[in-house]
């Protein structure tokens, strides 16, 4: 009965280790982790490259309107330097002119 017993625990202590993942089951599990690992590392570059790429689009936008302000600052500046072109004398005031060239310096 010993004997029996005996082999039976040897059997089934056999089979329980060898039910166990085999070298290529833990392989495949291994592998399965690294290319995990590797698509997760790609997701966050390519996360990475679009926040890159959406700051570099806002800088150029914002570049972009300051070079606008400046020319329309510039453009202001020089519209205030220039002087009024001369307002156009009436008929009126031309014959007062006149009439005052004519009369001056007689006594």
């Amino acid at each position: 009965m010993k004997k029996i017993l005996l082999s039976s625990a040897v059997i089934a202590s056999m089979m329980f280790v060898s039910c166990g993942p085999s070298a290529e089951e833990i392989a495949a599990k291994e592998k399965a982790k690294q290319d995990s690992i590797q698509k997760v590392e790609e997701e966050r570059m390519m996360k990475e490259a679009e926040e890159m790429a959406a700051k570099a689009k806002e800088d150029s936008i914002a570049t972009a309107k300051a070079v606008e302000d400046s020319i329309a600052a510039a453009a202001a500046a020089e519209a205030k330097t220039k002087k009024a072109p001369a307002k156009k004398k009436t008929m009126e005031q031309k014959v007062k002119e006149e009439a005052k060239k004519t009369t001056s310096g007689r006594g």
